[in-house]
């Protein structure tokens, strides 16, 4: 049998814990998101020392990355939600030539006489 030795990251480590994870976590905070990503950020890194699932260096880092993806795309989807149904309109560039009228002729086309 191979004896595998496991660096689990544990609470007497914070310095360590610190040290190793504060540059890549406040790289994400500045790309994206700022506080509220690196508190995202943080609260995942120590939900994983408190449930020993900080098993190695990298894991973690994969997992930060998988959270600030997620937490982006949440951000995004937010940020769109906010603006206002003008913008929507005046920015998308598959309404830019749009017709109400030519819209509602084409529909009323497809359906048959009984259901118009």
């Amino acid at each position: 049998m191979y004896s595998v030795t496991i660096s689990v990251y544990k609470w007497e480590k914070v310095t360590e814990i610190i040290t190793d994870f504060e540059p890549l976590i406040k790289h994400y905070a500045r790309r994206c998101g700022g506080e509220k990503m690196s508190t995202e950020l943080w609260t995942l890194l120590w939900d994983m020392v408190a449930h020993d699932k900080a098993v190695s260096r990298r894991y973690v880092a994969v997992a930060l990355r998988k959270k600030f993806i997620q937490y982006a795309k949440l951000l995004q989807r937010r940020e769109r939600a906010l603006q206002p149904t003008e913008w929507w309109w005046e920015n998308s560039p598959q309404w830019e030539d749009f017709d109400g009228d030519i819209f509602a002729e084409q529909l009323l086309e497809k359906l048959t006489y009984k259901q118009r």
